[in-house]
C-alpha cells in the first residue's frame, strides 16, 4: 500500500503530514460525527479498492484514512476552557515544575482537570497556600483566569491561602520519577555554584523556571534551542550511557539497551517534553532496527515519531516546541541527503563541518517560525551555534562525570569546580555574542509570509535534489 504514489520508506511520513492536516482542519471546522463517518468511509474504501486491485485509489483513500483520524481525535479532545473561567471548582493539579518563591505565594506550572476537562496545555499556578511540591498531585478549590495577549488566551490558576490542597497517591513510577529529579537537583545544588545549579537544572532537567535571565541570554545570542532537551541531550545521553556499560564489559547489544532504558528515565523525570519524547521514539526506533537488522529510514523515524505523537495529543501540532524541533531534525534530515557531505581523514575538520552545515540547514528552515513566534531575524546565528555547541557538549559530558561520581564527595565537589568554571565562561561568551550589534533585528514574519517562504523553499530543494548536478555538488 502507498507504494504507487509514494516511496514506501517515507510511508509514515506522509501519514504524519495527512493526519496533521486534519488536525488543522479540526480547528476550522469541529464535528465530530462527520469526521468519525468520514474515517469509516475511508476504512471500507481502503479494502473496497485494495480488492479490486484500484491501488492508486486506494492509497488515496488511506491518506484520507488518515485525515479523518487526525480530524476526529482533534474533535473529540477538543475541551472549552471557557466554561471553567472565573468559577471557584476543585481541580486536580499536577505540579510540573519547580515553585518558585513570589513575595506570599508559590508560582509554578502544572497540568489541570476540573469537571471532567483537562486542559490542553500546562497552566501557570499561583498558589497562596505555599504547600503544593514538585511532581506531586493535588486536589484543591481554585479559579481559572484568562489573559488575551496577541489574539491568544493564555490561562492562570488562583489557589487562595485557605484552600486546602489534598495530596493524591503516588504510583510507583511518580514516585520514582520524583525523587530522582530531587536527587539530580540536590547535586547540583551541592556541588557546583548557584549559576552552574540554574543552568544545569535547565538544560539537564528542563527547569527553565530557574534560568530566567540566563534565558534571556540564549536568547539575544540565538541559541535558546540549547534550553530545549531534545536531539542533541537525547543522542548524548545514550552515548555516555553505552559507553559505561561497554566499560563494564557488557556485551554490545545489552549494552544499547541499558542506554535505552536510561534514556526513557532520562525523559520521564526531565518532564517528558515533547522534543524529548520525540528523541526518544527516535532513538528507541533505530534501536528496533539494529536488532531486527533491518536498515533504518530516517524520515520515515521521524515520521514515525511525530505519528505517535499527535495521535496521544493531537493539541501537541500547536505547541512551538513540537513544530522547532520537528522542523530542526528534518531539516537536518533533508540538509545532508540533499547536499551530502564528503568527510576528510580529519577528525577535527569533520567535526567543525558538521557542526557548521548542521547549524546552515537548521537556521535557514526555522528562521520564518523563529521570527513568527518571537519576533527576531538571528543574522549571525550560524556563526554562534559553530562557537557555542561544542563548548555546550563539552559542558554536558562533564555533568554527566559529576552524576556518575556523585557519591564521592570530594571527587564530585572537584568536578563540580571545574564544571562551575565552564559555565561561567560560557554565559559570558553567549552574554558577549548576543550583546554584539546587529546580532538579530526585531521583525516579525506574518503568516503568509511564513507559507511563501516554505514553499518558495520546497521548491527550490525539490527542483535541486531532481536535478542530475546535485550529485556532482557534494560539500
Amino acid at each position: 500500500m502507498l507504494q504507487t504514489i509514494f516511496k514506501p520508506r517515507h510511508l509514515n511520513l506522509w501519514l504524519f503530514i495527512a493526519v496533521a492536516c486534519g488536525i488543522v482542519l479540526a480547528s476550522w471546522v469541529n464535528f465530530f460525527w462527520v469526521f468519525l463517518f468520514l474515517a469509516l468511509a475511508a476504512v471500507c474504501a481502503v479494502f473496497f479498492f485494495h480488492k479490486k486491485n484500484r491501488f492508486i485509489a486506494s492509497d488515496i483513500s488511506i491518506l484520507f484514512l488518515f485525515v479523518s483520524l487526525g480530524a476526529t481525535l482533534a474533535s473529540a479532545s477538543y475541551q472549552d476552557p471557557e466554561a471553567l473561567l472565573e468559577r471557584a471548582l476543585t481541580y486536580e493539579v499536577a505540579v510540573t515544575s519547580l515553585p518558585q518563591i513570589q513575595g506570599p505565594r508559590h508560582v509554578f506550572t502544572a497540568t489541570a482537570t476540573a469537571c471532567g476537562i483537562r486542559l490542553a496545555r500546562p497552566v501557570r499556578v499561583v498558589d497562596y497556600t505555599r504547600s503544593m511540591e514538585f511532581r506531586a498531585t493535588y486536589k484543591v478549590l481554585a479559579t481559572l483566569r484568562a489573559r488575551i495577549y496577541e489574539g491568544n488566551s493564555f490561562y492562570t490558576l488562583w489557589i487562595k491561602s485557605n484552600a486546602s490542597p489534598i495530596s493524591q497517591p503516588m504510583n510507583v513510577v511518580d514516585r520514582f520519577n520524583q525523587k530522582t529529579a530531587l536527587y539530580v537537583l540536590d547535586v547540583f545544588k551541592k556541588n557546583v555554584s548557584e549559576e552552574g545549579y540554574r543552568f544545569l537544572s535547565s538544560v539537564f532537567l528542563g527547569r527553565r523556571e530557574l534560568f530566567r535571565e540566563g534565558g534571556r541570554i540564549f536568547t539575544d545570542a540565538g541559541i535558546a534551542h540549547l534550553l530545549a532537551i531534545s536531539g542533541s541531550n537525547i543522542a548524548l545521553t545514550g552515548l555516555v550511557f553505552f559507553f559505561i556499560a561497554r566499560m563494564f564489559y557488557m556485551p554490545y547489544r545489552p549494552a544499547i539497551i541499558t542506554s535505552l532504558i536510561f534514556i526513557i528515565i532520562y525523559t520521564v523525570i526531565s518532564g517528558a517534553n515533547l522534543p524529548t519524547v520525540r528523541a526518544t521514539l527516535m532513538y528507541s526506533i533505530f534501536t528496533a532496527g539494529f536488532f531486527l537488522q533491518r536498515k533504518i529510514n530516517p524520515f520515515n523515524s521521524l515520521g514515525l515519531a511525530g505519528l505517535v505523537c499527535l495521535l496521544l495529543n493531537p493539541a501537541s501540532l500547536y505547541d512551538v516546541g513540537f513544530q522547532l524541533s520537528f522542523l530542526s531534525v528534518g531539516s537536518l534530515i533533508a540538509g545532508f541527503k540533499i547536499f551530502p557531505f564528503r568527510a576528510t581523514r580529519f577528525a577535527f575538520i569533520n567535526g567543525a563541518a558538521y557542526t557548521l552545515f548542521s547549524s546552515v540547514y537548521v537556521s535557514i528552515v526555522i528562521l520564518p517560525l523563529v521570527s513568527h513566534y518571537f519576533g527576531r531575524v538571528y543574522c549571525a546565528g550560524i556563526l554562534y551555534n559553530v562557537i557555542l555547541i561544542p563548548f555546550f557538549s563539552g559542558i554536558l559530558i562533564i555533568n554527566f562525570l559529576l552524576l556518575i561520581f556523585s557519591p564521592f564527595a570530594p571527587l564530585a565537589q572537584a568536578i563540580g569546580a571545574v564544571l562551575s568554571l565552564l559555565i561561567y565562561v560560557f554565559d559570558i561568551l553567549a552574554a558577549r555574542l548576543g550583546g554584539l550589534r546587529f546580532s538579530f533585528i526585531d521583525f516579525t514574519f506574518p503568516l503568509w509570509l511564513v507559507t511563501v517562504y516554505y514553499v518558495l523553499l520546497i521548491v527550490f530543494l525539490w527542483y535541486w535534489y531532481r536535478s542530475p548536478r546535485h550529485r556532482q555538488h557534494g560539500l
